[in-house]
């Protein structure tokens, strides 16, 4: 009785089995990599999202409180952003220095902020909108607010504008009587 010597082929299968076991190995760590970058890349994507929406928010808590400051004023009184706003050169928008800004980030912190005014019509030639007319003869100031916000070292940033109409008091102007 002959007896086959089948060691050389099982150790061949050995070998065939150990490489497709390296394949599947290999496979899924590059799967394992590949998948950490895109989840690097998404948490990257979500925190430049998060920083637009925080500039959003500054640029846009300014504009809300420089007109919370226009409103504030009594009704004989006048403004003094709107005085600024009618007796300056309105050729160009008034650009807010630090200290005028009235928002709660005020240009400090991590924000660079800007913020101009502009005359968008002459109150004298400005035509007041439906309800705005006392007796047809009230003057209106129409104007715009522009904020914008942009984190330091980064391009994360916005720019907001706000329109308005602001009704002149019949005295105390003394320019449009």
């Amino acid at each position: 009785m002959q007896v086959r010597n089948n060691r050389g082929a099982s150790d061949q299968q050995r070998g065939v089995v150990l490489v497709i076991i390296l394949v599947i190995l290999s496979s899924m760590s590059i799967l394992v990599l590949g998948s950490g970058s895109e989840s690097r890349l998404e948490s990257a994507i979500v925190r430049n999202d998060q920083f637009r929406v925080n500039a959003y928010r500054v640029a846009l808590s300014e504009i809300n409180a420089q007109i919370q400051d226009i409103n504030i004023n009594a009704v004989t009184e006048d403004d003094e952003a709107i005085l600024q706003l009618i007796y300056r050169d309105n050729t160009k928008p008034w650009e807010l220095s630090e200290n005028e800004l009235r928002g709660p980030a005020k240009g400090k912190g991590a924000y660079t902020q800007g913020v101009a005014l502009s005359v968008l019509c002459d109150p004298d030639h400005c035509p007041a909108p439906a309800g705005y007319s006392l007796s047809g003869n009230t003057k209106v100031l129409r104007a715009r607010i522009e904020s914008s916000a942009q984190l330091h070292d980064t391009g994360a940033q916005s720019s907001q504008a706000q329109s308005f109409w602001y009704l002149l008091p019949q005295s105390g102007i003394t320019t449009f009587e």
